[in-house]
């Protein structure tokens, strides 16, 4: 009778004993923020009944046994129109997903669409000594003038160099060239100039000469006739 008794209350102390324990194991789990008891895809939540806790999976993930794995919200045809509407593409992550913009262009932070990134504005891709085009979706290096490349890299240009200083070269003998007409054609003017002043001369002394002679010519016709009329 002693022996049952004993053996009644040991299996009461043990049942009590395990209830603390659990109990103090759940509420422990709700107030750890690191969730270690549940894992790294698990987190402790209250039921129904606000007085116990346990693990669940995490938003993201569903139960597969005792554990959770990742749910693929891009198979869902309502995540991929969505994605869709925004220029992207759904990519799959652990937990979630993302919409992934295509290469050249990024997430707009406000319109939450994707929009064409200006690379050129962001980032040094191109050499020193090029200029960078920004493309939709893309860039575009250009050497600048005297040198020769891709963009990506720049070396001095010998050949255009060269071309400069016989563009130069000739300039400088056009000027010199055209200089030497121009004098040519001011000398040929003031020379023309003189003749045709010369001629205008010439011709007035000429109409002056003429001039004087037809009056001398008038003043002899009329003496003549005077000295006839005399005889007479």
């Amino acid at each position: 009778m002693k022996k049952a008794s004993l053996l009644a209350l040991l299996l009461i102390g043990l049942f009590f004993v395990s209830s603390v324990v659990k109990a103090k194991s759940d509420v422990e789990c709700s107030l750890k923020a690191d969730n270690k008891e549940c894992g790294p895809r698990k987190h402790c939540v209250k039921t129904a009944d606000n007085n116990k806790y346990h693990c669940v999976c995490k938003p993201g993930y569903v139960a597969n046994g005792d554990s959770c794995k990742d749910v693929d919200e891009c198979k869902n045809k309502e995540t991929r129109i969505k994605c869709k509407e925004k220029g992207a593409t759904c990519e799959n992550k652990l937990g979630s997903y993302k919409c992934k913009c295509p290469k050249g262009y990024a997430m707009h932070h406000s319109k939450h669409v994707c929009e064409d990134y200006d690379e050129c504005e962001h980032m040094e891709l191109c050499h020193l000594k090029a200029i960078c085009h920004n493309t939709r979706g893309s860039y575009r290096c250009t050497c600048m003038h005297g040198f020769a490349g891709d963009g990506e890299e720049c070396v001095e240009d010998i050949a255009y160099k060269q071309k400069q200083k016989i563009r130069l070269i000739i300039m400088i003998g056009g000027a010199a060239g055209g200089g030497v007409l121009l004098i040519i054609a001011l000398i040929a003017f003031c020379c023309c100039a003189r003749k045709r002043n010369k001629k205008e001369k010439d011709g007035e002394k000429l109409e002056k000469m003429e001039s004087t002679l037809s009056e001398y010519g008038q003043d002899w016709e009329s003496s003549e006739d005077s000295d006839e009329d005399v005889s007479d």
